[in-house]
């Protein structure tokens, strides 16, 4: 699930920086006047980034060197130096605790964490602009001409076993998100670099996720072309079954800590329980069988302007000494679980105004048809990968000898 790397408040602040620590850093298009546009709260000579993310374009204009940093260190991949286009994105840190204006509106920043709230806010409003892929919660790497997902609620271990298929020839799309494109029906690079963020969900998942620093892999480990979809691997813990029916845990990341009323009007929906909450988030415990979905799906649209990103997290126990085992799922169970966490299908972006839900669906649909999906109770991870491995490719050949 997790599109945002931004850690919870309170988590890994550093000091605070001013605009003397621009070491390594280069101001683009420094204004020497203050634009007619410009607000009084950003400063006349503001640092300026682009972002373009699968088309979905956006200006950064800040005061903040450490927030340039965080950019280029998670979103490096789609920084570029050239004016990318898109709607500008205002934020000052100083004075502290700052503001960022975003599509006209104003934000004022949470005191404990406005580094983190800022960059969540940045993300989430660019992925909700991508409307031709379909954001798929999944790690996806490539061999044989092809790609595979691997695909679980966060804390499932996608990083781990994304990293442990590389050790074994495979090549990285994504560690996190896959994008499925609909005008292609191919799983597509995104080549983000992800963080470690405690929490509510981090608890009951066994704080078991780590980072995957792209930029740190050897060369020729990431996949730079888009691939046809091959096959499809839903990772849980020992015994979990992939049933769409069964209850499950959803955690919601809020842009700031959430209210009374924002915990209560998710809470009170039927088959909806308050699980955990800690800091910017909550964790609902959701039985689908006694959930509406419609009215589940409204109340996130009611309050998508407060949600940086949500999703299933997994709660199981994690232990390693038993032998990974995988049986077949049909691609109509793999539609409803991979739709449930797809990361930009909000009612008010990009995807659902354009190409809308039953379009989504459809390619979804078509990119899953007669492929293998699998559902695979994991074991350690060297021995998951080769599991998976050898599912997807077949077993590998003997070495031949010498002489």
């Amino acid at each position: 699930m997790r599109n945002l790397q931004a850690k919870a408040p309170g988590s890994g602040r550093g000091k605070k920086r001013t605009l003397s620590h621009l070491q390594g850093l280069t101001i683009l298009a420094p204004a020497p006047t203050r634009p007619a546009h410009l607000p009084r709260e950003v400063p006349i000579d503001p640092l300026v980034r682009h972002i373009d993310i699968l088309g979905s374009r956006a200006r950064i204009l800040t005061d903040s060197a450490e927030l340039c940093r965080v950019l280029e260190a998670r979103l490096g991949a789609f920084l570029t130096s050239v004016e990318a286009g898109g709607p500008t994105i205002e934020v000052r840190l100083d004075p502290p605790p700052g503001r960022m204006t975003i599509a006209s509106q104003p934000l004022d920043l949470d005191p404990a964490a406005p580094l983190e709230q800022a960059f969540g806010v940045i993300f989430r409003h660019l992925l909700d602009r991508v409307g031709d892929y379909l954001l798929l919660h999944s790690a996806a790497l490539s061999a044989g001409g092809r790609a595979l997902l691997v695909a679980g609620p966060s804390g499932s271990g996608k990083t781990t076993l994304a990293m442990a298929l590389i050790r074994r020839g495979l090549r990285l799309l994504s560690d996190d998100m896959a994008p499925l494109g609909l005008a292609d029906g191919r799983i597509h690079p995104f080549h983000k670099a992800p963080g470690i963020r405690p929490g509510a969900a981090a608890k009951l998942a066994g704080g078991a996720t780590g980072p995957l620093d792209p930029a740190g892999l050897p060369p020729g480990t990431l996949e730079e072309s888009p691939m046809p979809l091959g096959a499809v691997f839903f990772i849980g813990g020992a015994g979990d079954a992939v049933d769409p029916t069964a209850a499950y845990f959803f955690v919601l990341t809020f842009s700031g800590p959430p209210t009374e009323e924002e915990i209560a009007a998710f809470s009170a929906l039927p088959g909806v329980h308050l699980a955990a909450r800690e800091g910017w988030e909550i964790v609902l415990r959701i039985d689908p069988r006694e959930n509406a979905t419609e009215a589940f799906e409204a109340c996130l649209a009611r309050h998508e302007g407060r949600l940086l990103e949500y999703g299933t997290i997994a709660s199981v126990d994690r232990s390693q000494g038993d032998a990974p085992s995988a049986q077949t799922i049909p691609p109509s169970r793999a539609l409803v679980l991979l739709a449930r966490e797809a990361q930009n299908r909000r009612r008010a972006g990009a995807l659902e105004q354009g190409a809308g839900g039953d379009r989504w669906l459809a390619g979804l649909a078509e990119a899953l048809r007669d492929t293998p999906c699998w559902s695979v109770a994991a074991g350690s991870p060297d021995r998951t990968a080769a599991l998976i491995r050898e599912l997807f490719l077949g077993p590998p050949r003997p070495r031949k000898t010498a002489g």
